[in-house]
Formats: C-alpha cells, structure tokens, sequence
C-alpha cells in the first residue's frame, strides 16, 4: 500500500506488524521502527549476512554485497539482506525463523499483540471497533503506532522528524526559544500535534479506517517535549530548581490539546520523574521489566536527551545527561539524520570505507556512522585517546590523503572524493556527549552501590541505540568494556512501553507506580559527576 509522500508499507509475517517508510529506507529500517529484532552482528554493515531475510516486493538490485553474501539462486528466490535492501515500493518480508527474528524485549507479545485489559472501552468508537494509539514525543522524532483494542493487535507504526528542530536541536534551545519569543510558543505546539495528526491519519487510512475511531492515546516524551505537546509552559525547565510545572498523570480529552481522536476519547501521560527524566524513561523501565527482575538491568536511552535507569525488582535509579544532539546527527559538520544517503559504519577491512544507508553515495553521516568512525579512526591509529587526529604527514603511511589541515584545524575525509569531513569540532562534539553519557553510567553504579561486573545486562533503547554497533560504542568509552557480551538490542521501548500502558489498566497503574518508586539522580552540580565527565572526556588508550 502506498502512502502520501513517497511512503510505502513494509510488512513482517511473522508476526504480522507492518511499518511505512520512505522509499530509499531499507528494510532493516523498517524492521527496527515497528519492533521486529532481526540481528545484524556487524551493526547492518553488509557484512556478516546474519540478517538474511525473504522479500517480495519493489526492491532496488541487490548491493554488492548481497551479491557476495547470497547465491544467484537464492537471490532470485527472494532472498535479501534487511541491512542492505532498499526499498521503493510495498514490500512483504518473511524475517528468520530463528531466534533472530524473534521480537525485541518490548512488552509485545506473540503475533505483535499485547494483552487488552479495558474494561469498558470496546464498542466505544464509531464503528464499534475501537482503536488506540501510542506517541512518543521525541527531541528529534515523532513516532506514532495504532492498536485495535479488541485484541491488542498493532494495525501500524509510523514517525517523522519533529519539525521543531526549526527551534534549537535539543530541548534547552527550544526552552529558550519558548521562554523569550511568544510568537514561537503556539507554533512550537501546532509543530507537534499537526505532525502527530497527520501521522494518525496516514495509519487509520491505511486500514480504512478514522482518527474518530481512536478512543484512547496514550503519550510518552521527554519532560520538555511533553510539556509543549499538551500546550504546556516549558519555560520553568530551563532555571533551576528546573521543576516540572506539570508532573502528571495527566488525563485529557485529545481534542484539549489539538489531537484528533473520537470525541469520548482520552489522551493518558503517566508522570515524570524529572524536569529531564520524562515519561519515556518511565515506560522503558515498564517495557523491559528492569523494576522487576531480580538481575541488575540497565537501560541507556541514547537520544538526544540522554536518559538512563539501573536497577532491579529492590530498587531503580536513574538519570539524565545533556548528551547534546551529536548522537542524532546535528551540530556536526556533515551530520544528518539515519536516512538514506547517511554513513552508518565503516568497513574496517584494510581500509576506511564507509556504509551509506540505502547504498549510493553518501550525502551525510548520522550518529551510529559518527561513533564508528571515531571507533575506526581510533583502531586504526589516526587519532590519539586526547580526541587529536595524527598530522597529516603521520597519517599518510596509514591512510593516504585521509587526514588533512593545519595543527588549529585538522579534518578527516570522510568518503574520498565528496568533500564529507570529520573535523577536531566534530570530535569534540563526540567527546562531550559520549562523556556524558558514560559519566551518567558511573554515577549510577555508584547510586545504587555496584559495579560493571552486577550488571547482567544493558539495554540499548531508542533507534540510535538500535543501529549503534556495542563494539564501537566500547570503542570510544561510552561504555565500559567489561559490559560489551552484556549489551542488547532494546529497539523503540518508549514506545512499546506506551503501547502496553494503551492496551492495559494494569500496565497503565504498573506505570503510575514506577514514576513514584524511581529514585532520581540529581547530576546538576553534582561535584562527582563533574569528576566523572571530565575523567569520560579522553578516548580508551586500548579500543
């Protein structure tokens, strides 16, 4: 099925979840957005094969390194690699067999369902067949899934970029912006709710469906991103105490704040933690189970505000980290966001060759390519542990005409011959978030009185967490080395948490416990913490 600007559906049977994408998007793209885990050991660089799927449908040719991976045989049967597959039309994918294909840890059950527990709410909509949605209100991406509440089953998941971006790329700049410009204030929120709408609309058409037929929405989101959806003043966010003006649970009709749903419907937020720990860290805890499980589990929600919660079924701490927008692309010289034409890794087979997204040329780098070319840059030799690029005339016997620039300003080309660089400011930007973030890391350990070695696994949630090969990110010391064969793939949980919270009474109570049973970690003036930044800030001497 077709969608509105150059959008198509791409759907997983098993276990019957679908996802629109845009044309140019791979089908790992789409594997990741709607919850279908297919693994990709060498983080969708093409080259492992590991992700080898069965694909009918509009398809670009297969890359190059389909053709090395799969027989001629096999590919004329159908046979694609998710990571490499390009898609330009509908698609029908049949994902591995094996454990594989199985589903991420996301509170969604078999066939892509989760349990309905609503009393009351079935034959409240138009139709008699009543639907919810789920949204995550993210810095950099709108995602939106719809479920039919009679039996659980996800009808389809989509996203787009948060055109508020137009306002700062992280949640201080668009603070600022709302606290000083009253004329951005209403635009900030149309920016929000007229993206969300649209995305409503594009998937209850897609089944024939209305955004009449929506009775119940459920919405998660970082604190500020929250604030400004529900039409809500940011602006006490931005000065300390940095207190919430809105803590929740939030319960509204939709259409108070400019949702389109059925006219009976509600719009659910469960509360914050935080002025920076929102509602998307309450509802990873709830899709992954960490306050329940007697193992220590770790979630590290790597957006753009950083997020991160340890803890087991005795006790839960967590917190945020200003790890600033690099991971998502902005504020680096050839970033962009993971679409088509972005380095997502580099091939480190004897030479530093990049892996363009979609195949092609490359027109940028996003997050996962950023944090895998410092890795590579670091292993190969071409940049020191203090963040500095080798002189050129150094670098030359490794990687010829790769490093150019004077010692102020030194550059590494990205992909020969397109003028992509990576420069010292780039790096930088790296060190800053990646410094953050694992300094977030120690100063849990330390909360809840333990170290690496207790923790028995560590979730990587949100899309740049799903595409972040667990090498690099230890590479670079985002985290720490002893936790690599600890790390899993927690795609969107965000959303699959909101999911279980729209489809559940008992989930949405089990929520509302979690924000009050979280401790939060206070790292704004922590002298600690400042230790421990300063002490992340340098690259490992040994990647």
């Amino acid at each position: 099925m077709k969608h509105g600007g150059g959008s198509f559906e791409v759907r997983f049977d098993p276990p019957g979840r679908s996802a629109v994408v845009h044309a140019g998007a791979t089908v790992m793209d789409a594997a990741v957005l709607c919850g279908v885990r297919i693994d990709a050991p060498c983080g969708s660089g093409g080259n492992c094969g590991k992700c080898r799927v069965h694909a009918e449908g509009l398809l670009a040719p297969p890359t190059g390194a389909e053709l090395d991976a799969i027989s001629a045989g096999d590919l004329e049967e159908g046979f694609r690699l998710a990571c490499q597959a390009v898609v330009l039309g509908p698609v029908e994918v049949e994902p591995p067999s094996t454990p594989a294909g199985t589903d991420v840890k996301s509170g969604l059950g078999g066939e892509g369902a989760v349990t309905v527990d609503l009393p009351g709410v079935p034959g409240s909509s138009p139709s008699g067949k009543p639907l919810g949605a789920a949204v995550d209100v993210g810095t950099t991406t709108l995602c939106v899934s719809v479920l039919d509440l009679t039996d659980g089953s996800r009808v389809g998941i989509a996203s787009s970029e948060n055109p508020q971006a137009r306002f700062g790329a992280d949640v201080m700049s668009r603070i600022e912006r709302y606290s000083r410009d009253p004329g951005a204030r209403e635009l900030m929120h149309l920016d929000v709710t007229s993206s969300i709408n649209g995305l409503l609309r594009g998937l209850t058409d897609s089944v024939g469906r209305l955004p009449g037929d929506l009775v119940r929405l459920v919405m998660v989101g970082n604190t500020t991103m929250v604030h400004i959806a529900l039409g809500e003043d940011p602006s006490p966010l931005g000065t300390s105490p940095f207190e919430p003006p809105v803590w929740g649970p939030v319960d509204v009709g939709p259409s108070d704040v400019g949702l389109e749903a059925a006219p009976t419907s509600r719009l659910l937020v469960p509360r914050v933690l935080s002025g920076f720990l929102g509602a998307d860290i309450v509802a990873c805890i709830l899709a992954l189970g960490v306050g329940d499980s007697p193992e220590t589990l770790m979630v590290v929600d790597m957006g753009t505000n950083g997020e991160i919660a340890l803890g087991n079924r005795d006790r839960v701490v967590a917190c945020s980290t200003a790890a600033g927008p690099a991971f998502e692309g902005a504020m680096i010289s050839s970033g962009m966001r993971a679409a088509p034409g972005a380095i997502e890794a580099y091939s480190r087979d004897g030479e530093l060759i990049p892996i363009v997204l979609g195949g092609g040329e490359p027109s940028g780098i996003c997050g996962s390519g950023l944090l895998d070319s410092v890795a590579a840059l670091l292993d190969a030799g071409l940049l020191l542990p203090s963040g500095r690029l080798l002189p050129p005339e150094e670098a030359q016997e490794i990687a010829p005409g790769r490093i150019t620039g004077n010692a102020r300003q030194r550059e590494f080309h990205l992909a020969p011959g397109t003028g992509l660089t990576l420069n010292q400011d780039d790096i930088r930007q790296v060190q800053l978030a990646k410094g953050a973030m694992r300094a977030g890391v120690d100063i849990l350990c330390s909360s809840m009185g333990t170290n690496y070695e207790r923790i028995d696994r560590v979730y990587l949630a949100g899309v740049f967490g799903s595409f972040l090969k667990p090498s690099s990110a230890i590479a670079v010391g985002l985290l720490p080395h002893f936790l690599e064969s600890h790390v899993e793939y927690a795609g969107n949980a965000a959303l699959s948490g909101a999911e279980m919270m729209l489809a559940s009474e008992r989930h949405w109570s089990h929520a509302l416990e979690i924000s009050e049973r979280v401790e939060v970690a206070n790292l704004s003036g922590d002298p600690l913490f400042e230790k421990a930044f300063i002490e992340s800030l340098s690259f490992p001497d040994n990647p």
